[in-house]
């Protein structure tokens, strides 16, 4: 790989020498790999779970996969392809793989400029670790080779849970709110100040600055005297049809929360939880036709969701029995779970970061918590498993501290000078959002980065420093070109020859101030 990097675009964002740029292209190749496995690993566990542990569900194994050939058959020939486009032999193999597509199983720019998974060496093994949960294979072996050890490692862990992390014989889940951002604390370092937030103190953030959202947003709405959350309740208790349950979840979709520093995205996925059980809290939670659910209670416990059946005193699994799903209330109560996440993820949490790692595993985590209510299609007589939607747009790299341009600068000129309107642009993005295409998201793509391309080369001809060049260039212009019918008096002739002196400097001046500006490393992850 090291002779390819000269194919990087903006090679110099991975470091400043050659031995750290080498190191950050392996280290967002090696992320995005791992993020692949890990969802992998999650959707491995939700079908053995929901088809009540039938292993026939498992692929993700040494025996299926065994080598990193077959590994990139499986992201890019079975994940990224629909059913009906896979090769015979893959759909035989795969038969049980659905399609959710999911643009993380997409060639990467960054592994199209380098290497993909099958590149790697296969006979290369890994040494564990002294305190490995792999204990009896390092007391008889001491390493396994690399595809196997993840395999292994994996399997110590029990995913199909919710709960703390932990292994197998303890039944408790690797993939919790709290271990990705864990694991991404370690991967960035405190380098970039990467500070992982305890799950009980994302939790109170949210509860406390949500609800207080909430009150306001009931309030304003409808002019309500009300101060605390609980008297939004006393409202509500008297309008319960499915009209007045529709418009209330419209305000409380209207709701928008953007984390400038997004890290792993625990802040987004704390609120995705909170603003859910706030529904269920308030009695609101309901299906698309308005229908609400009497019979749950969702909860909050160990910054997870939990989801509680009162009528018959247990937790709620979504499980197939013989083809379907073992009753019409559990599918109703999986899909509205579903599409609850989605909307609220579509719509209401973006987040920003300078890290473009951190960006990956935020995204991630949005998408495994999509994953833990997939729910099989009843237009497919249950045989497909219903798709991803493109959420991975809300979340950006930049750098939300530094801007070029005010908050409230009057953009209408620049406006009017970009060949699509916020209108189209707003179309284009919710058309990348919906689509399950891909040439259509592609194309989505490419207009969306045309107009951001656009409205940064409009913008650059707005930016205050080059408003004050043109204004010095006119009225350089107008000492300069001045006419006098009569001949000009000797002294102010001397003073406009003065001031023309001075404006030649200070364009100069300003020239250099933005080209110091634009060519400003400081600014070239600006979050315009």
């Amino acid at each position: 790989m090291a002779s390819g990097l000269h194919k990087v675009k903006n090679l110099e964002n991975y470091g400043k020498d050659r031995e750290e740029r080498l190191f950050g292209v392996t280290l967002e190749l090696c992320l995005t790999w791992v993020n692949r496995v890990l969802f992998l690993k999650l959707l491995e566990a939700q079908l053995v779970d929901y088809h009540n542990g039938n292993r026939d569900y498992r692929f993700l194994d040494i025996q299926t996969i065994q080598d990193f050939d077959e590994l990139f058959t499986l992201f890019h020939q079975v994940l990224a392809k629909l059913p009906e486009e896979r090769r015979a032999n893959i759909k035989a193999k795969y038969a049980r793989v659905p399609y959710l597509n999911s643009s993380l199983f997409e060639i990467s720019e960054l592994e199209a400029e380098t290497v993909t998974i099958e590149s790697l060496k296969d006979t290369i093994p890994l040494s564990l670790n002294s305190t490995t949960v792999l204990k009896e294979i390092r007391n008889q072996r001491g390493e396994l080779p690399t595809l196997e050890y993840i395999f292994k490692f994996l399997d110590a862990y029990d995913f199909a849970s919710e709960g703390a992390e932990g292994i197998t014989e303890n039944n408790r889940s690797l993939i919790n709110a709290s271990v990705l951002g864990k694991v991404f604390e370690k991967i960035n370092g405190y380098k970039d100040g990467s500070i992982y937030t305890p799950g009980f103190i994302t939790m109170y953030m949210c509860r406390q600055a949500i609800r207080l959202a909430v009150v306001q947003k009931f309030k304003d709405t409808y002019g309500w005297n009300i101060s605390e959350f609980d008297d939004i309740k006393n409202y509500l208790a008297d309008r319960r049809s499915k009209t007045d349950i529709l418009e209330f979840n419209q305000i409380m979709n209207s709701l928008h929360l953007c984390d400038p520093a997004v890290g792993s995205g625990h802040f987004l996925v704390s609120s995705l939880n909170e603003i859910i059980a706030i529904k269920c809290e308030l009695g609101i939670l309901a299906d698309a036709n308005g229908e609400r659910f009497r019979d749950v209670e969702i909860t909050i416990e160990n910054d997870e969701l939990t989801v509680f059946d009162t009528e018959r005193n247990e937790f709620f699994k979504y499980r197939i029995q013989d083809g379907k799903p073992t009753n019409k209330e559990a599918q109703r109560l999986q899909k509205t779970l579903f599409h609850e996440k989605q909307t609220l993820i579509e719509n209401c949490l973006f987040g920003v970061d300078v890290n473009p790692n951190s960006v990956k595993i935020c995204r991630l985590r949005l998408w495994i918590e999509l994953l833990k209510n997939a729910y099989y299609k009843e237009s497919t007589n249950f045989a497909e498993l219903e798709t991803l939607p493109n959420i991975d747009i809300n979340i950006k790299q930049g750098n939300s501290l530094v801007s070029r341009f005010a908050l409230d600068e009057d953009l209408s000129a620049v406006l009017s000078k970009v060949e699509y309107t916020i209108e189209d642009y707003q179309n284009f993005v919710l058309g990348y959002k919906e689509t399950r295409d891909r040439e259509k998201k592609r194309e989505f793509e490419k207009k969306i980065k045309q107009i951001k391309d656009d409205f940064r080369v409009e913008l650059n001809h707005f930016s205050p420093e080059r408003k004050q060049l043109a204004k010095l260039k006119n009225e350089l212009f107008e000492k300069q070109s001045k006419q006098f019918l009569f001949g000009e008096d000797e002294d102010k002739k001397l003073r406009r020859l003065k001031r023309i002196e001075e404006l030649k400097f200070d364009v100069d001046y300003q020239k250099q101030k933005i080209k110091e500006i634009e060519e400003n490393v400081i600014y070239k992850n600006a979050f315009e």
